[in-house]
């Protein structure tokens, strides 16, 4: 019994083990009964077309085939296909799920196709899934995959793994898991519901952002840089969608559907769709009866095979030497056939659309061809005679980008050498699509041949850096089939680079190779080319050329960029252009903010200023950068700027700049990115470097500098130098021929003071500079600008009009075609078939043009006829050899301007002639045409192997979409020429629409005339100098409305003709510009501008007269008189009542020549300064002791503009004009509030008044009297505009200016200290180089006096200037200049109260207590003196005589003081510590408080009264201290401007003791020393950059505010510098508050 028990408890356990097992197993192995036959029909369906819900806007293509499941054994099946049809149609059909056969036109399968789809295939089943399939041994590859379709359709699991959670609800079942399909390995979501207890519906989806493997591969994109991680999805232009649907009925597998969908995207827009859909139904089963053929082939995977594309993609990259071709199918003769018939095809003539699309069909015949082919294509079709066929041939075989047809074109031009072309198709292999190490390799091979050839040898390497990127690029090897061991590839490649840098021996070899370098953009050379940027020994520009050879690699190693980058910025001993090109670098690898923090610390605490200004603005602009791609770093800059005290003010006098212009649309997905860079040395006339670059995102591909110009030099000057010496001494100037006299005297004065030779300068830093092109971030053309060049340029510049040879003639037809982008994407569909996304631009233009260039004449003759045609195709193609189908947009352009232009150019010294002639022929039609289609296509090639058989299209329409368009037609008749313009255009334009409905425009010009319409066009321009007749009109320029109450107006205008009296006959510029256009039918138009200007700038006359001659001739004369107010320097200038007004005179007259009374309109212009401001300032001078300079600038400030019009018109032209000023009237009143008061004035005369407000310059007033009316608007805010003054501030418009008084010096690089002159000459500016040009020297003319005397020393002569009695004195070589001596000479010029003094090379402006020194050019010399070395570092300033550095301004002054026979040293000044102060570096905001030294400079206080203090802000719970002093006023000193500026703070709790101490000290002394204290927080303070003493008298204030006549025009008295005085009064005559801010509002009137 025992036994019996224990035997039934094993059964018991043996069962239940066999039924877990069995519910473990999956039910799909069960589905299909072993030995049982199961038939199901399966039908497939292609749509292409646009991405609507309506079958009627595709294409269709119908599969049905028979299919023979054979279910072997448990884990085996086989599958064969029978009755297999096909049917398409590009026709509207009506929406069916899948249309019948019927409907559709039937396609017979060729028998050898048909063949290869009925072969077996054999697969097994595991877990109901799909794998190890067996296919014949002699199936291809695309049958393969179609039957792999079916396949795909039965590999599915129908329950949830026992690993995942159970859904509450067993009716429904989801989960995830990842499963391999036809379309890669990807991760499926599964929902299984049970609708019964038999029916169940399994639906599947694929998620294609997680796959760990897909089949697809892409091509073109190695130029593009991937938009943020973030953001792909979104940026996606491909994505695709799969679903599949199961239908199990009593766990039969009944039906499955699988729909896939496949859309292209532009800018976010969905462009093309194409759907694949396919179903399988069963129909019935039964036992085996005849069992299908077992096949043996090797075991392969359910993901779709690539076999056949990795062959077409080796066969492309590795040419005749890959193992297969895949295109020998395609016999020799049929590509022939094709490709004559293409070319027999071609119109020589113009380019047509269809030549474009020829031009595609060549490129893709090319890329299938071997080696031998394309000798043979050669052969018959090459004619070697410069046909367009000709250049058709050679170009698309540049585009074709294969490794054959690069072989094969640089063969031929080997035998056929044509530098130009050469250089030209390298710039297409450079974009290659399937670029490979075989390609680099004959590519340098091809440029090591090209040594002798610059240009060509250049393009040749260039391409093979940027060939050699495509090959190590992470986009290509992630995208792209045939996988290389790049490493391997980047050893080779950087070994042969770098042995290219190392054997050059120039600068230009050396700038090659590591352009070559950075084009290819090799991870691997960063060590090396780091080396090379901290090289000293190597030429500037190739060290900052090295910099930029690491552009490529930002996005893919920034950490290591910004390791070796940022060094190199923050080290001070490196040249300023090679910090700016590290910092450049190092922003575009979008550094953290930790980073940025350490930049923005050395912006602060940097000396140069170049560089501190580069820093700032670049810091600025990608802080405002609206570009995703900086997003982040955009925040970031923002966050880093927020902590610094810098603002742009402080950099307004500094010339490098950078600037961004981001145009981006976030709901396009797209956008536009235009920079500008320009680097300047202080010491350099043209920049160091010149950069304008374009970047775009349009529909997720990022093109990083899409295009980039620039140029780049050091030392030009040098070159330029050189190249003048070179020519001989006829064309050297006068001071290069000085260069070799005598300097006896500048080399005695350096050997007295010991001056020792400066040679900041490296000898080794020779002459060079460059232009290069940048595309798609590839460098593309490089062009050096060395001496030579500078020659040729420079010899025919200084020959012009005297040069009496020569004579060339050149005709040109040529014909360029071009890929101006190539995209391939391939992607597997879930029915087997192969889609093909492309995207290209190719375009075909021929230019017939002829030149002829007399140099005899200085004539130059160009004639042009150019042809264009260019399409921009994206297209989806279902490709297999079946059938091909698809869908594609084309947005075309197509000009023929058969238009003879003809340009002539004339020349001399003094005149320049231009003339144009455009013909239009009169037996053909200029046209232009831009149209845009969708177009649906199928193509059937059958097996023909001798002729080409095109697509069936049709353009996609749709009533709806026609409705969005309007047709139209217009004609105009212009001057003989009947002008056509028709088509059909949207009605409103957006994305979309453009996109998907048919548009087509066109412009068509046909001459009406009997003869070639003929139009031409004579500008003659000339100019003079040195012509003695200016005689200036001044009677015209006053109005009654000028005229100041109170003011003689009889002594105004004696002062204004005492002021123009100087005007006559003296220097002017005179220019005369002469236009004369004429057009058929004796239609011109001349016109003739002449402008007279006065030598000073002061004084300009303007004449304009414009004649029309057609049927009724009409005629324009204007006149413009302009006088500019005479600078002001002293006070003692002002009071001696100098013209101070801006007057403006202008009369226009226009009508028929016919008419006796033509319109006229005259206006006059009075720019000046109100009654008010000049009473307000005369009131100030009294209240305030501010410096003479503060009073000046006030005075010379203009703040009332009038502006009287005077019109007589005919009643038409006075209608126009009463409306226009009612319009103008209208808007003001609208915009600000206003007065009316209806008057009675003068007919035809309007004046409009405009005050500025003086104290606060803040607002305006406006008064505008018409003949009906006069209309007031006060008190609103002015813009933001400078107001004009009159007062002397060169210093202002250029930084390499130094100031000298007798008591302070501003140096060149703008730092200010206190230092005395003294009775012996002082060096204030002298050329310290081997080879001294200059020097000088500045002394006081005795002890009691603040006059200075000024001595120049130049190569050839001595020069010496003083002031005495108001009259300048000049002795040259120690004889004294007669008056007339010094107005003829050239370098001498006096104006008014300064004599200015222009050498060569320098400028000297004095008037007899300050001299300002301005150096012209400093390329050439090394600076030194008391003036510093203008080398833009403030902190090197005090370098003595001897070239030591000094911080003692006493040591510094004494190095450079003159000792000889002539003088005896002032000890007890110059010992005097007290004399001696550095007192700050200017900024741009205290320039006006400086820009003047008091006249009587020994009564200023040389004490400055701006104090130091710390900042203390109490709060709730804690105090704050700034960290540093920040400026406030000494006490009885008052604010009068002020600036905002940026301090940190640092903040203790209130209930701390430490915080109660600080407070208690701060009390006691101004600045606390917190340096250990960390900051809290930065905050914007008020701190005064201007200040007077406040002496406020009550009596003397009140007398002079109640005096008659003296009230002010603005409300604002309560806010000028005297408010405190104002208040003090009234709290004197007991005005409360409400009567103070009374008197406030009303005291204008």
């Amino acid at each position: 019994m025992q036994i019996v028990i224990i035997l039934t408890m094993k059964s018991i356990i043996l069962a239940s083990l066999m039924a877990l097992a069995f519910a473990a197993s999956p039910a799909f192995e069960h589905q299909f009964e072993p030995k049982t036959e199961y038939h199901y029909q399966f039908d497939g369906l292609v749509l292409s077309g646009l991405p609507t819900n309506q079958q009627t806007q595709s294409s269709q293509s119908r599969i049905s085939a028979h299919a023979r499941i054979q279910s072997i054994d448990d884990r085996h099946i086989h599958i064969q296909l029978s009755k297999i049809q096909m049917a398409s149609s590009t026709k509207q059909q009506e929406d069916e799920k899948y249309p019948e056969l019927r409907s559709l036109e039937q396609q017979e399968i060729p028998e050898e196709y048909k063949t290869l789809l009925e072969l077996p295939v054999r697969a097994q089943l595991r877990n109901g899934l799909v794998s190890h399939i067996q296919f014949d041994g002699e199936d291809a590859e695309w049958s393969k995959n179609i039957k792999r379709s079916v396949l795909n359709m039965l590999s599915f699991v129908d329950q949830q793994p026992t690993q995942e959670l159970e859904s509450e609800d067993e009716q429904l079942q989801s989960f995830f898991t990842n499963e391999k399909t036809i379309e890669g390995d990807c991760q499926v979501a599964y929902t299984i519901t049970k609708e019964n207890e038999k029916k169940t519906i399994i639906t599947k989806t694929v998620n294609f952002n997680k796959c760990d493997s897909r089949q697809q591969v892409v091509y073109g994109k190695q130029f593009s840089e991937n938009v943020p991680q973030q953001e792909q999805e979104q940026w996606e232009s491909f994505k695709p969608q799969t679903i599949y649907t199961y239908i199990l009925d009593n766990e039969l597998l009944t039906q499955v559907e699988v729909r896939s969908i496949y859309t292209h995207n532009v800018n976010g827009q969905e462009v093309m769709k194409t759907e694949t859909r396919s179903v399988l139904t069963y129909e019935e089963n039964h036992s085996i009866n005849k069992q299908i053929r077992k096949v043996d082939g090797e075991e392969e995977e359910l993901v779709y095979s690539n076999k056949w594309e990795k062959s077409v993609e080796e066969f492309f990259k590795n040419g005749d030497s890959s193992k297969k071709n895949p295109f020998d199918q395609l016999p020799t003769e049929k590509k022939m056939t094709m490709l004559k018939s293409i070319l027999e095809n071609i119109n020589e003539e113009q380019n047509e659309l269809e030549t474009v699309h020829q031009l595609a069909r060549i490129v893709k015949i090319l890329r299938t061809c071997s080696m031998d082919e394309l000798k043979t294509i050669y052969k018959q079709h090459f004619t070697t005679e410069e046909t367009k066929i000709d250049s058709l041939i050679e170009q698309a075989l540049a585009i074709a980008g294969t490794k054959n047809t690069i072989q094969h074109l640089l063969n031929h031009f080997e035998q056929h050498r044509n530098e130009d072309k050469f250089t030209i198709l390298m710039k297409y292999i450079q974009e290659t699509p399937y670029p490979s190490e075989k390609i680099a390799d004959i590519l340098v091979d091809a440029a090591s041949k090209q040594r002798r050839n610059l240009l060509g040898g250049q393009a040749a390497w260039l391409a093979a850096g940027a060939v050699v990127r495509g090959v190590v690029s992470q986009n290509v090897q992630q995208n792209q089939l045939i996988r290389q061991d790049t490493r391997q590839i980047k050893q080779k490649y950087q070994k042969v680079f770098m042995n290219l840098f190392e054997q050059s021996e120039t600068t230009y070899e050396k700038i090659l190779a590591l352009k070559t370098l950075g084009n290819a953009g090799i991870d691997l050379s960063v060590n090396e080319i780091n080396t090379i940027i901290n090289d000293h020994r190597e030429q500037m520009i190739v060290r900052r050329e090295a910099v930029d050879a690491l552009r490529l690699l930002d996005n893919v190693m920034p950490l290591k960029l910004q390791r070796v980058l940022l060094p190199v910025y923050k080290n001070q001993r490196n040249a300023p252009e090679l910090r700016m090109s590290a910092l450049w670098r190092l922003i575009q690898t979008r550094p953290s903010q930790s980073v940025l923090v350490q930049i923005v610390s050395q912006m602060e605490k940097e000396s140069n200023q170049q560089v501190q200004q580069f820093t700032y603005q670049l810091l600025k602009q990608f802080g405002k950068s609206t570009n995703p791609q900086y997003k982040q770093l955009s925040a970031d800059c923002l966050a880093v700027l927020s902590f610094t005290r810098f603002t742009a003010q402080q950099f307004e006098k500094v010339q490098t700049t950078y600037a961004q212009l981001p145009l981006f649309a976030r709901d396009l997905l797209s956008g536009v990115q235009a920079d500008f860079t320009a680097t300047f040395s202080k010491n350099d006339k043209f920049p160091i470097d010149v950069q304008t670059s374009l970047e775009s995102i349009f529909g997720g591909n990022w093109n990083k500098y899409l295009v980039q110009f620039g140029f780049t030099q050091q030392n030009l000057q040098d070159l330029f130098r050189q190249a003048i010496r070179n020519l001989g001494s006829r064309y050297q100037t006068r001071g290069d021929r000085s260069i070799d006299r005598q300097m006896t005297n500048l080399k005695n004065l350096a050997e007295k003071l010991n001056i020792k030779a400066r040679n900041y300068k490296s000898k080794t830093q020779e002459g060079f500079a460059m232009t290069y092109l940048r595309y798609k971030n590839i460098d593309s053309l490089v062009i050096p600008i060395r001496e030579p060049t500078v020659r040729l340029f420079l010899k025919d510049l200084y020959s012009m009009g005297e040069y009496n040879a020569g004579y060339l003639t050149h005709n040109l037809v040529f014909t360029q075609s071009a890929y101006f982008y190539e995209t391939i994407r391939k992607v597997p569909t879930t029915l087997g078939l192969p889609l093909i996304v492309t995207g290209k631009l190719p375009t075909v233009a021929t230019i017939e043009s002829r030149l002829n260039y007399l140099r005899r004449e200085s004539k130059m003759i160009y004639e042009i006829r150019p042809s264009i045609a260019a399409t921009h195709v994206y297209e989806m193609r279902l490709m297999t050899p079946l059938f091909e189908q698809g869908v594609k947009t084309l947005r075309s352009v197509q000009s023929y301007t058969p238009i003879d232009f003809t340009a002539d150019l004339k020349t001399s010294r003094q005149q320049i002639e231009i003339s144009t002639k455009i013909n239009v022929p009169e037996t053909e039609s200029v046209s232009i045409q831009v149209s845009s289609r969708p177009v649906v296509f199928i193509r059937y090639p059958g097996t023909s192997r001798d002729e080409y058989v095109p697509s069936e299209e049709r353009t996609l329409s749709n009533p709806q979409w026609e409705k969005k368009t309007e047709n139209m037609e217009q004609n105009f008749n212009i001057y003989g020429l009947e002008i056509t313009t028709r088509g059909n255009v949207l009605r409103q334009w957006n994305l979309q629409n453009a996109l998907h409905i048919d548009q087509d425009f066109e412009l068509v010009i046909k001459n009406q005339n009997k003869k070639a319409a003929e139009f031409t066009s004579t500008l003659v321009a000339n100019y003079q100098r040195n012509v003695e007749n200016f005689d200036f009109e001044f009677e015209n320029l006053f109005e009654e409305e000028f005229d100041f109450e109170g003011e003689s107006n009889e002594d105004r205008r004696e002062a204004l003709e005492k002021f123009v009296e100087p005007l006559k006959n003296t220097e002017v510029h005179k220019s005369n510009v002469v236009l004369t256009l004429r057009a058929p039918g004796n239609h011109k138009i001349e016109l003739n501008w002449e402008n007279i200007l006065h030598h000073s700038f002061r004084a300009l006359k303007s004449k304009l007269d414009v004649v029309v001659s057609n049927k009724q001739d009409w005629t324009l004369n204007h006149q413009l008189n302009i006088l500019i107010p005479q600078y002001i320097d002293s006070m003692k200038e002002y009071e001696a009542e100098p013209h101070r007004e801006l007057l403006l005179n202008n009369v226009v007259r226009w009508g028929l020549i016919k008419n006796t009374k033509k319109n006229q309109l005259k206006l006059n212009v009075q720019l000046g300064q109100s009654q008010s401001s000049r009473k307000y300032q005369q009131y100030i001078e009294k209240l305030s002791k501010a410096s003479q300079w503060d009073r000046v600038f006030q005075l010379a400030s203009l703040n009332q503009l009038d502006i009287v019009a005077e019109y007589k018109c005919d009643e038409q032209t006075q209608q126009q004009v009463k409306k226009l000023v009612d319009r103008l009237t209208w808007y003001l009143s609208q915009s600000w509030s206003a007065s009316y008061e209806q008057q009675d004035n003068q007919e035809n005369r309007i004046h409009l008044r405009s005050i500025v407000d003086p104290i606060t310059r803040q607002y305006l007033n406006w008064s505008l009297q018409t003949p009906e009316q006069q209309i007031q608007f006060l008190n609103f805010e002015r813009p933001k505009f400078e107001l004009v003054s009159f007062n002397k501030m060169i210093h202002q418009k250029d930084n390499q200016v130094c100031t000298v008084s007798p008591k302070r010096i501003q140096t060149f690089d703008d730092m200010t200290y206190s230092a005395p002159l003294t009775t012996c000459w002082s060096v204030i500016a002298k050329d310290c180089s081997e080879q001294p040009t200059f020097a000088v020297l500045a002394k006081k003319e005795s002890k009691k006096s603040n006059n200075i005397v000024v001595k120049f020393y130049n190569q050839e002569d001595v020069y010496v200037m003083s002031k005495s009695d108001d009259e300048f004195v000049i002795e040259k070589n120690g004889k004294l200049m007669s008056e007339s001596q010094v107005m003829n000479d050239n370098e001498f010029t006096i104006n008014g109260e300064q004599l200015i003094a222009d050498f060569e090379n320098i400028k000297i402006q004095f008037n007899g207590q300050r001299v300002q020194t301005k150096i012209l050019d400093t390329s050439r010399i090394s600076l030194c003196g008391l003036c510093g070395n203008n080398d833009n570092e403030i902190d090197n300033e005090l370098r003595t005589a001897d070239d030591n550095e000094t911080e003692d301004i006493e040591e510094f002054h004494r190095s450079y003081l003159l000792r000889d026979d002539e003088c005896e040293i002032e000890e007890d000044v110059v010992s005097n510590k007290n004399n001696y102060k550095q007192i700050r570096r200017i900024l741009q905001e205290d320039h006006e408080n400086w820009a003047e030294e008091y006249e009587n400079e020994e009564n200023r206080d040389e004490e400055n009264n701006l104090i130091k203090k710390t900042e203390i802000k109490e709060f709730a719970h804690r105090i704050c201290f700034s960290l540093e002093g920040v400026p406030a006023c000494r006490p009885q000193y008052e604010e009068q401007q002020n600036v905002q500026q940026k301090v940190k703070f640092t903040c203790l709790p209130r209930h701390k003791s430490e915080a109660r101490v600080l407070l208690n000290k701060s009390r006691q002394q101004n600045v606390l020393e917190l340096n250990n204290y960390p900051v809290s927080f930065v905050e914007s303070v008020t701190v005064p950059t201007q200040y007077f003493n406040y002496d406020c008298d009550v009596n003397r204030f009140l007398n002079a505010l109640f005096q008659p006549n003296n009230a002010f025009e603005h409300p604002t008295v309560a806010n000028v510098e005297n408010k405190r005085c104002l208040e003090m009064t009234l709290q004197r005559i007991g005005t409360s508050s409400h009567q103070q801010n009374r008197f406030g509002a009303t005291s204008s009137n």
